[in-house]
């Protein structure tokens, strides 16, 4: 058993250039992928359409979805609530950031255009 040198050492060790560059997908990659994200989507949305298939056939189905449905929402109502209300205030929030900006953005363009009034007079 060799015991490690006390000193350090001047040796440099080279990195091989594939671990420096990330590595860029190919062509036929992207291809690959895109085409099983198709298949997948593809079985998820036949096999949806079969399931609801077969629930709307059975009146018994329906019913006990309906009344799992009521329960849930009778359990959760105050959540529910709050929830909306909270997204509610968010949308009006929104609504009320996208027309400052445009008013900014109004305000901006009819200031070079009150400038070059005032130039030509």
């Amino acid at each position: 058993m060799n015991p490690l040198p006390k000193e350090p050492c001047d040796t440099v060790v080279a990195v091989p250039q594939t671990l420096e560059t990330p590595l860029q997908p190919s062509k036929a990659d992207m291809i690959g992928v895109g085409i099983v994200t198709g298949v997948a989507a593809t079985a998820i949305i036949q096999t949806g359409r079969s399931i609801l298939a077969t629930v709307v056939k059975s009146p018994l189905v329906v019913l006990g979805l309906g009344i799992a449905s009521g329960y849930f929402a009778h359990k959760y109502r105050k959540e529910i609530i709050t929830l909306s209300n909270q997204a509610g205030e968010q949308s009006k929030d929104f609504v009320l950031r996208q027309k400052q900006g445009l008013q900014q953005i109004l305000a901006k363009s009819q200031h070079p255009a009150e400038q070059q009034d005032d130039l030509t007079q």
